[in-house]
């Protein structure tokens, strides 16, 4: 026992000492979990819009690796307590700026938040890669440093996942024995703390206090190479196998690349690069054929591929402009193809060209006039005026309103509806101003100054473009209704209980209330809620843009019309859309039976 209390102790000393080394960075692992728990128990008592608490989580996560590139780059240089305080002023300040960029007027969340986020994070591992051993002659340094931290954070994130799988079956058995109701958010709320907690703390206590000894000679480790030439190599070659196949089937029936081809691309082509990173220090050695092989012709292999990729990204862009993502696939070709003449042409073999070109282009890609996000609401702002033009609707480079109803069909209505949507969701819906005329312009303004940006933003289309109702913005009305606690619930001559669970937080409703009927998709459960919802209509005003209440266990409770059935819903979370449709995003329920 005493040898468990021990190594318990020197555990808990270790982290204490990794937190205290890196503490911005703890800090943000820290605040990831507690946003995490506000976002999912505590946001309704806040007067703070909840999709904020989610843009925090992923803004602490982004602060993990800004707060890690500026610590080890201050232990470097050994840095004094100062200027590290100021560098973590500078993270934060990054962060900031970060949070405060993101676009506002989105009613919900759609993909191109994450790459935000995603692009932030990727920016400063690159960083991270490179920032500590860059100079000439530390090509090795640089080498060991990376694979140490790739390594260390494979093993962290196999340790937290143990962890978790663990605590979270404990849980589950805990639920299942005892009958009782435990909401999916805990499981959640675990994984997020073992999974970027206690990850980060593990993570930063077995990093070597001395970067230095990164420059030390050491053993190229024979499991790395096994992993590499038993593992990747073959996972690689099947997917060259297969990419060639669907080249040769695109020339035999002369057609042109699909846009899904690029996915399996770019995998292939991370994949060789990591091969190639991971087997560096061998590469030349004899007794190891394969792998020279593999990294003297794998860069070869990529061009024409990338040919591919190139061709495949165009046949989408020419006809539908640029988005961020697509801006996105661009960037990473344009890198494989800077990374893979660089590898072909440059006799040093410079590893640190890798991430560095990388660092620059998601930079560039990022932020400017040239960025990602500004140049696709250019693309699409341009597509839109030359569909009009094409429709002969602009007179004088000026939108003819009176000639709209009669030239757009239900097609064109679709593309401009798409595009239109495109550019409000990302604050960019003053770009159409040089083809709109006074009014038009006003309405615009409207958006741009008014409380309510959906609703102006819909009469902006419907009165421009003549837009049906189905195409414009739909505003979701969102109530989150749970009993009162310390509730006492009357079973009377009920004679089972059972607890039910409803969770979707997918992109389709998994369950819906359409004309006051609850039902899921496998029908196990149908259930009338119109008593209660004509009951609640008393309390509630279905026309408020969130409502949030605690009520009595009756006002959320519906009786079966035959009586033998009645439902206590503990806690119920939907959204209302402008057709009436109840979309379930959570419950609570207890289903009581005779």
């Amino acid at each position: 026992m005493s040898n468990i209390g021990e190594t318990i102790w020197l555990g808990v000393k270790k982290t204490k000492r990794a937190a205290l080394r890196f503490p911005f960075m703890s800090l943000a692992a820290f605040l990831a979990f507690a946003f995490t728990i506000v976002y999912h128990h505590f946001y309704e008592y806040l007067d703070i819009p909840r999709r904020y608490w989610l843009f925090l989580i992923f803004e602490a996560i982004a602060g993990i690796a800004i707060f890690f590139s500026f610590m080890v780059f201050s232990e470097r240089n050994q840095f004094d307590i100062g200027k590290r305080i100021g560098f973590g002023l500078l993270g934060f300040c990054i962060l900031g700026l970060h949070f405060f960029a993101l676009p506002d007027w989105a009613a919900s969340i759609d993909s191109t938040y994450f790459l935000r986020f995603f692009l932030l994070v990727l920016t400063f591992i690159c960083l991270a890669t490179f920032i500590v051993f860059n100079r000439e002659g530390e090509q090795m340094a640089f080498w060991r440093y990376n694979q140490y931290l790739l390594i260390t954070f494979i093993v962290a994130s196999v340790y937290s996942l143990v962890l978790f799988l663990g605590i979270a079956g404990a849980v589950f058995a805990v639920e299942s024995l005892f009958d009782l109701t435990i909401s999916n958010a805990v499981y959640i709320d675990i994984l997020v703390f073992f999974g970027i907690f206690v990850n980060t703390l593990f993570f930063s206590s077995v990093m070597p206090n001395n970067l230095s000894d990164f420059e030390k000679e050491d053993e190229y480790k024979n499991a790395l190479r096994l992993f590499v030439q038993y593992v990747l190599l073959p996972i690689v070659g099947i997917y060259l196998i297969i990419l060639l196949f669907y080249f040769g089937k695109m020339l035999i029936a002369s057609e042109f690349p699909r846009g899904l081809v690029c996915f399996p691309i770019l995998i292939f082509s991370f994949l060789s690069i990591l091969c190639y990173l991971l087997v560096y220090p061998i590469r030349k050695e004899a007794g190891y054929g394969l792998v020279q092989f593999f990294c003297k012709h794998i860069f070869y292999f990529l061009l024409p591929l990338l040919v591919v990729y190139f061709i495949a990204m165009a046949v989408r862009i020419i006809p539908y402009g640029l988005t961020e993502w697509r801006y996105m696939g661009l960037l990473l070709g344009v890198w494989l193809a800077l990374v893979s003449l660089f590898a072909i042409f440059d006799q040093r073999e410079t590893l640190i060209f890798f991430p560095v070109s990388l660092f620059i282009l998601l930079v560039l890609g990022s932020a400017g006039p040239w960025g990602m996000f500004q140049m696709s609401a250019r693309s699409q702002n341009n597509r839109l005026s030359s569909l009009l033009k094409h429709e002969k609707l602009l007179v004088n480079k000026v939108l003819d309103v009176d000639s709209v109803p009669t030239k757009l069909n239900d097609s064109l209505q679709n593309e401009v509806s798409s595009i239109t949507k495109f550019l409000f969701y990302r604050e960019k819906i003053e770009l159409v101003y040089p083809i709109l005329a006074e009014d038009e312009k006003k309405q615009i303004d409207a958006i741009q100054k008014g409380d309510d940006k959906i609703a102006a933003f819909n009469t902006f289309l419907a009165n421009t473009f003549r837009l049906e109702d189905e195409l414009l913005l739909k505003k979701e009305l969102e109530f989150n209704l749970r009993v009162q606690e310390n509730t006492v619930f009357n079973v009377g001559d009920f004679k089972t209980m059972t607890p039910v669970q409803l969770n979707n937080r997918s992109e389709h409703p998994a369950y819906f209330i359409q004309d006051t009927l609850l039902q899921s998709r496998d029908s196990a459960l149908v259930l009338s809620l119109k008593p209660l919802l004509d009951s609640l209509s008393y309390n509630i005003s279905f026309e408020q843009e969130r409502y949030t209440a605690q009520l009595s266990c009756e006002q959320m409770s519906v009786v079966s019309k035959d009586g033998n059935t009645k439902v206590y819903a503990k806690e119920l979370t939907f959204f209302k859309s402008e057709d009436s449709v109840y979309y379930i995003r959570q419950a609570t329920i207890l289903l009581l039976k005779k």
